[in-house]
């Protein structure tokens, strides 16, 4: 067997969405599904525990796709999985204390390209996948599972046997539904792929034209599209071709905006890859992508407004051009106009973890070249990114600085500070490698991690674990002792001192009515951030600075106090404005 280290991961493609029924002569027609099947798993106690609880572990080799929250403090993750000679994809739902609620999967007769998913927005998801089938055939499928697990599988697509579809990729429309997009090759006299999309209501029915609207037809090939809600109920969409990046806006009535064939993004020689698309809150979008203008690849971004101007340099904005390749940006909002970018370097011979924030005018907020994330010895790759709700983001990664690949994670805040130990907390050292690291925000300033895990070595199983806003995995107070606290302990916050906001964690031995309360230095109350029944296992909330009436206190020392049946534990705090 090769060993875990060593074995072949999964290619970085720029996924799009849409996923559809496949339609002939004008006609739905069934997508190509052999089966269909659903597992309703009973609720038990708080299952997180150190290394991670397996969320799929079969025979047969799984991975995590994509993960997103389903509202409740738990996560969706959407898998991957070999059956026999069949390929299957499904959705798992995991709570917030990582108890499996239900897994539904449907099989496919060959193997799957790309996946996509979405929140519903009522606890589900919209999912979108791309596939190949026997003779080589490709299309695109996609549906809906609902919070309780049930689903709908819909189409959006026109096909045909000689056409090919694929790359799917999926926004919200704001009411319920969403916008699919992707590439099809509908002439196979030729090599040109052309881009289209569709609006689906919330049931499946479609919004526009039967086989979708043309967002790009022209000469040469575009494919692998990307959309970001438009804010007004239609879609931003880029896709790669073969002299660069494009965009072209699609409204809600399935009109495109924007110059025919599309406004270009960036044109520049070399490459422009592993392209994303971000809504930038005013009605536009920022690209961020992988550029190989000077040979090597490196990081640029992009930001157009509403009527298809571009607002930075022409061409983008270098995020980050260091000596040898900079590769697979993330990116995300940062909630105030500007944006998170994360990406794996080899500026210093290893890949390590990067991190920049960019401001609304295009301008780098942080350390020329990004602020380092973890640059340990031995690669660091297949990375994520959350906002970590304060202002800042956690990020996990495969960490090779071990004889296998482990999960580790690191946050910073808004300026770019390390707020966890410098060389990034382990979330997962089970033995042989884990890798494919997806992650989602729980709502609650931490996250919900998820990895393909080699510890079985017969296959590869789906692992999963919840890491506090302190850095550490709930239910566990030190993963490197593997025991908890048995007493309430209130940790030190995070930052302190701070400015606006900090994290104060804390660790509930038994099931207890909790409170929480800040106090000035003279003893007189300030705000209660905690008033309710909580179960075993860390904590961690927010202070903004602002008093019970939401007015914004002033610098000085301030003291939180917790409290939980007959037990109290007190930490002094610096707010410096």
């Amino acid at each position: 067997m090769i060993p875990a280290k060593h074995r072949h991961h999964r290619a970085v493609i720029p996924a799009v969405v849409n996923g559809g029924a496949v339609v002939t002569n004008l006609k739905f027609i069934a997508i190509v599904l052999i089966g269909m099947v659903s597992l309703v798993v009973s609720i038990s106690e708080a299952q997180w525990t150190e290394n991670g609880v397996p969320v799929r572990a079969t025979p047969d080799d799984e991975y995590p796709a994509v993960i997103v929250t389903n509202d409740a403090g738990g996560a969706l993750i959407l898998f991957h999985d070999t059956y026999e000679y069949a390929h299957i994809a499904g959705v798992c739902n995991v709570d917030a204390q990582g108890v499996l609620q239900w897994s539904t999967s449907f099989i496919c007769e060959r193997w799957f390209s790309s996946h996509r998913m979405i929140p519903d927005g009522a606890g589900g998801v919209f999912w979108a996948t791309g596939a190949i089938i026997s003779g080589g055939s490709q299309y695109t499928c996609q549906g809906r599972i609902k919070a309780d697990g049930s689903e709908d599988a819909f189409g959006a697509g026109c096909w045909d046997f000689g056409w090919l579809l694929n790359g799917p990729d999926l926004c919200s429309d704001g009411v319920g539904g969403v916008i699919l997009t992707w590439h099809e090759w509908r002439d196979t006299s030729t090599t040109e792929f052309d881009v289209r999309a569709q609006r689906i209501d919330e049931g499946g029915g479609n919004y526009w034209e039967l086989c979708g609207v043309e967002v790009c037809a022209a000469a040469g090939y575009q494919w692998w599209p990307r959309i970001a809600t438009d804010d007004a109920n239609g879609g931003i969409v880029v896709w790669g071709g073969g002299d660069g990046l494009y965009a072209q806006r699609v409204d809600k009535d399935g009109n495109v905006s924007w110059t025919a064939s599309g406004v270009p993004i960036c044109t520049a020689t070399g490459s422009q890859v592993s392209y994303e698309i971000i809504p930038d809150g005013a009605g536009g979008a920022v690209i961020v992508w992988q550029d190989g203008r000077r040979g090597d690849h490196d990081i640029f971004a992009q930001r157009i407004d509403t009527d298809g101007n571009v607002l930075w340099v022409i061409d983008g904005i270098p995020v980050c051009e260091e000596d040898n390749d900079q590769e697979h940006p993330l990116i995300l909002p940062d909630g105030v106009g500007g944006v998170f970018i994360a990406w794996r370097d080899r500026r210093n011979g290893d890949y390590g973890i990067y991190a920049q924030r960019i401001d609304s005018n295009g301008t780098a907020m942080w350390s020329s070249g990004g602020e380092v994330v973890c640059g340990e010895p031995g690669d660091q790759q297949d990375h994520a990114i959350v906002t970590d709700g304060v202002g800042g983001i956690i990020l996990a990664w495969s960490d090779g600085r071990g004889p296998d690949y482990d999960v580790y994670a690191q946050r910073l805040d808004g300026d770019g500070n390390i707020q966890w130990p410098d060389s990034g907390v382990a979330v997962c050292a089970a033995p042989e490698s884990q890798d494919l690291v997806v992650m989602t925000s729980d709502g609650t300033y931490g996250a919900i991690v998820a990895w393909q895990d080699h510890r079985n070595d017969t296959d590869t199983d789906i692992y999963a674990t919840r890491i506090s806003g302190s850095g550490v995995p709930v239910g566990i107070d030190h993963p490197q002792r593997g025991m908890p606290p048995k007493s309430l302990t209130l940790h030190q916050n995070l930052p302190n001192p701070f400015n606006p906001s900090t994290l104060i964690s804390y660790y509930v031995p038994e099931r207890s009515h909790v409170t929480l309360d800040v106090y000035d230095a003279a003893g007189r109350w300030v705000v209660r951030l905690v008033e309710r029944n909580q179960h075993v296992g860390a904590h961690t909330v927010a202070w903004n600075g602002h008093n019970a009436s939401g007015i914004a206190v002033s610098s000085g020392v301030y003291f939180a106090r917790l409290a939980a049946g007959p037990q109290t534990s007190v930490i002094k705090m610096v707010l410096l404005r």
